[in-house]
């Protein structure tokens, strides 16, 4: 990743002070990409576009005192990170609807007008209710693992899931 970013910078400077970003904060990059994504690519992805974001905005950062570059550096990564959750969440389709794992893995074959119902009202609700359900009941995480992987404690997981139910229950029967 290091030689394509080094490709988009032209002076050797500036390459130098991209390197020393680069090593001062991959680390932390990834930590925080690690607690806002769950999909290791996504991370990946992240780390990837907060220092293409860095590099677009290279004149401002050189400018910035040395002890606020992490802060600068760590709020384009939760941006990018926000980004790549909200476009990467929203497009549910209805072959997914076929992959969900409901209470009690109770079987259930839906109809074509079902599934669609329910990724629609699925892509209606909010990131916060939306990823922990998609989490849950598709990809099969624990509520520990959820709370985990969204730096959120247990309990707001159980919350958020349990509004989001109610919500998506509501969505449902406006159908």
């Amino acid at each position: 990743m290091l030689a394509f970013l080094l490709t988009i910078i032209e002076t050797s400077e500036d390459k130098d002070i991209l390197i020393d970003v680069y090593n001062k904060y991959f680390v932390l990059l990834n930590t925080i990409a690690t607690k806002l994504l769950y999909d290791k690519d996504y991370v990946d992805d992240c780390i990837q576009d907060t220092f293409v974001e860095l590099i677009n905005s290279f004149d401002n950062f050189k400018k910035v005192a040395p002890a606020c570059q992490k802060s600068y550096i760590s709020t384009i990564c939760r941006r990018v990170a926000y980004k790549i959750n909200s476009k990467n969440s929203e497009y549910l389709s209805s072959d997914d609807i076929d992959n969900l794992y409901f209470k009690n893995r109770v079987d259930y074959n839906f109809s074509e007008f079902d599934k669609i119902d329910i990724a629609y009202s699925l892509n209606k609700l909010d990131f916060k209710y939306r990823e922990p359900i998609i989490m849950k009941y598709m990809d099969g995480f624990s509520i520990k693992e959820i709370s985990e992987k969204l730096g959120i404690s247990e309990n707001l997981v159980l919350q958020r899931l349990f509004r989001g139910k109610k919500i998506l229950y509501n969505l449902l029967e406006e159908k």
